[in-house]
């Protein structure tokens, strides 16, 4: 059965040292995350603490910790839905004196069923989620943020109907009830 392979990567360098931005990675799925932009989209969570073979998810994405370095790496295999057969990952490396490079990657497999699916509704708002991320830890870090990304008025209708699917099939965040860390 033929896939379609997608292989997204986003980098951001920051004016910090990789402990202080990696202790970030930390707050994935918690109360005070600080690279997930929950104000403008579904909460992510976790069902434990960070280690591997805690289950998250986000949207209708459910993927489980299979790597994970503290301050320096989480890696997530999805198993739902059941068209993408693949990983994301968050990491940071230092780039320099007083620097530090994170990075989110997206690594997968579409299967038939996601072909049209994942990057006509999703690639977007995957990659507009994610440096609207970014953007937060840059702020978080230094105050402002050099580049600011732009919301698309598409994005956000898509985020609007696809919330509203998600929460009358059961997918939405209102189904989930992360456990308290």
């Amino acid at each position: 059965m033929p896939t379609l392979p997608i292989h997204n990567v986003h980098r951001r360098r920051l004016a910090s040292d990789i402990d202080t931005v990696g202790g970030l990675i930390e707050s994935l799925g918690t109360e005070d995350d600080a690279i997930w932009p929950a104000h403008d989209w579904m909460p992510r969570w976790l069902d434990g603490p960070m280690e591997i073979g805690t289950t998250a998810g986000h949207g209708p994405a459910r993927y489980r910790i299979v790597s994970y370095q503290p301050h320096r790496l989480v890696r997530f295999r999805f198993h739902e839905p059941s068209f993408m057969i693949g990983f994301h990952e968050f990491s940071v490396e230092p780039d320099g004196p007083g620097h530090t490079v994170m990075q989110h990657a997206l690594t997968m497999q579409l299967g038939p069923l996601g072909w049209p699916v994942f990057p006509v509704a999703f690639l977007a708002l995957h990659n507009e989620v994610i440096e609207q991320g970014l953007d937060g830890v840059e702020r978080r870090l230094t105050g402002q943020v050099r580049d600011p990304v732009t919301g698309s008025r598409l994005n956000s209708a898509r985020r609007a109907v696809l919330r509203r699917v998600f929460e009358r099939t059961g997918a939405g965040p209102s189904t989930h009830r992360p456990a308290q860390l």
